[in-house]
């Protein structure tokens, strides 16, 4: 009887320490995955960090780009109203130019009459 008492120990320690070897490993498993799902959310969160970093630069460098569309095309605008100014200009000058050629023929043709 004794002998059946210490077997059913021995197998009821050796069992107890195989559950806990096994639970360790299980539970060493899921450390493990732990782990790595957390490596896996921090790099992540990381890189969603570093691309909205990278939004917020496109975004900053397409208001400056419209900002300078804007500039540049007021200068446009300022341009293409000073040409048509010197444009104007040019035609009355070029008006008055054959107004006094056209006087001075004139005064040409009466003058050697008169000498």
């Amino acid at each position: 009887m004794r002998i059946v008492i210490i077997a059913i120990i021995i197998i009821l320690v050796l069992s107890s320490i195989g559950l806990a070897v096994r639970f360790n490993q299980k539970a060493v498993y899921a450390n493990k995955e732990l782990e790595q799902e957390r490596y896996l959310r921090l790099t992540t969160e990381q890189m969603l960090q570093e691309t909205n970093q990278q939004k917020q630069n496109l975004e900053e460098n397409l208001n400056k780009a419209q900002d300078t569309k804007k500039g540049l095309s007021r200068v446009a605008e300022q341009t293409q109203a000073f040409n048509n100014d010197l444009k104007d200009r040019l035609e009355k000058a070029s008006k008055v130019k054959e107004a006094l050629e056209s006087k001075l023929k004139e005064l040409e043709n009466i003058l050697p009459v008169s000498q």
